[in-house]
């Protein structure tokens, strides 16, 4: 039998370990006028609510895509609204911080997408608002020579009301043609809401937070203290097409209500939805995370490939939604070992629970002092199809008033402490 996850020492060590290369992305925000940035080195000063212009945010940025000694970008107290009337882009190569100081970026009058940065340098957004944009609130765009690890930070930033996804980081640049770059994408999230996104007329399948990885680099991101609610799509979507890892860490994340605008039938809207399509694995640390009332699954994994399903959820609730409230679902060579402690998933419109191994690597798991209750499929749903091992333990569980099973197990040995 497989070990079966546990609660360790180095699983607490990886959720309370912190980004340290994002640290450069920080300097000192002062000054008054674009020409104190000659005493501040890197740093570019936004002084006025202009749309275009000396001072202005787009001139900002412009100065910063022409000098490349220019990483970051101060917005001075109190500018209020910049309402814009088409796209900022960002095209340096160099890393950015752009550092809000609590303005509002509003794109409804721009009919575009309210900031781009297309060039491959890393990116960190503090102390912002962007708002109201017909298309993407913030899109990154990977250039096909990208290699490394891409860093995106999202610290403190508001993104709302935008008509398609409020953040789009996108590396599947060469569509069918495969030219997909070779980079990684590492997020990081904090403090930051990410809401009421994707409601464009006409337009679905528009999410909260999009993460495509098309190449051979991986997903890895950590969010907290976050919320992603009330989005037209997914509220998260990571989309690793190629042979890379995802791998997501959370703590205190809500997400809550999305999906509601209606979808394509054959990809329904989840709250939190990964899909790994190639050979790499999916390892899951999700802490104190809410997923209710999304419009399919709360948390949907899909693993399409080789790789395994290695997940760790510590008092999560999926509660309320309109399929699964927790689906596992490992569909190529791989393994899924799981971890489910303190969970709630009660009152959804399938299974509380469902997990599965649909070919010839192993199922093995626990179930820790959890309720699984008022579901309307079965409350634990555990499937090994193939000639894998499928072993589970569930200790402390409270399981009733489902529609169908307490537990219906295929291929998969269930044990039971109560």
């Amino acid at each position: 039998m497989k070990r079966i996850p546990s609660l360790t020492v180095a699983s607490i060590a990886l959720l309370a370990g912190g980004c340290s290369d994002q640290a450069s992305l920080t300097a000192p925000i002062d000054g008054n006028s674009l020409a104190a940035a000659a005493d501040i080195p890197g740093q570019v000063i936004v002084w006025n609510n202009a749309d275009a212009g000396p001072g202005s945010f787009r001139a900002a940025i412009a100065l910063a895509n022409a000098d490349p000694t220019f990483r970051t970008v101060a917005f001075q107290p109190s500018l209020g609204t910049i309402h814009l009337s088409e796209s900022v882009v960002y095209s340096g190569s160099q890393e950015m911080g752009i550092k809000g100081n609590h303005a509002t970026i509003d794109g409804s009058g721009c009919g575009c997408d309210a900031f781009v940065a297309n060039g491959g340098g890393h990116m960190q957004i503090s102390a912002l608002t962007i708002a109201n944009a017909p298309g993407v609130g913030v899109g990154i765009y990977l250039p096909a020579t990208r290699t490394g690890t891409l860093q995106v930070g999202l610290l403190g930033v508001r993104i709302v009301g935008n008509g398609l996804h409020g953040v789009h980081i996108d590396d599947q640049v060469g569509g069918a043609t495969g030219f997909d770059s070779d980079a990684g994408i590492r997020l990081r999230m904090v403090s930051t809401t990410i809401s009421g996104n994707g409601f464009r007329s006409g337009f679905s399948d528009f999410d909260g937070i999009r993460v495509d990885e098309g190449g051979a680099g991986r997903i890895w991101s950590r969010i907290s203290r976050s919320q992603v609610t009330g989005n037209a799509g997914d509220g998260i979507e990571f989309d690793e097409t190629g042979d890379g890892d995802v791998q997501l860490i959370t703590l205190d994340l809500t997400l809550d209500r999305n999906g509601s605008q209606p979808q394509d039938p054959t990809d329904l809207e989840d709250g939190l939805d990964i899909d790994e399509a190639g050979a790499g694995s999916v390892n899951l640390n999700l802490w104190r995370t809410y997923a209710i009332g999304n419009f399919d699954e709360g948390i949907d994994i899909d693993e399409d490939g080789e790789g395994d399903i290695v997940a760790l959820l510590v008092e999560v609730d999926a509660v309320g939604n309109s399929d699964e409230g927790i689906k596992l679902s490992e569909g190529g060579g791989g393994s899924v070992d799981f971890l489910l402690h303190q969970v709630d998933a009660a009152d959804n419109g399938d299974d509380g629970v469902q997990i599965e191994e649909a070919g010839t690597g192993d199922l093995t798991g626990r179930i820790n002092r959890s309720r699984i209750n008022d579901n309307a499929g079965n409350g634990v749903d555990l499937a090994q199809a193939d000639s894998g091992l499928g072993r589970a333990l569930l200790v402390n569980v409270t399981i009733s008033g489902n529609q169908g099973q307490e537990v219906d197990a295929s291929g998969v040995d269930v044990t039971r402490v109560r």
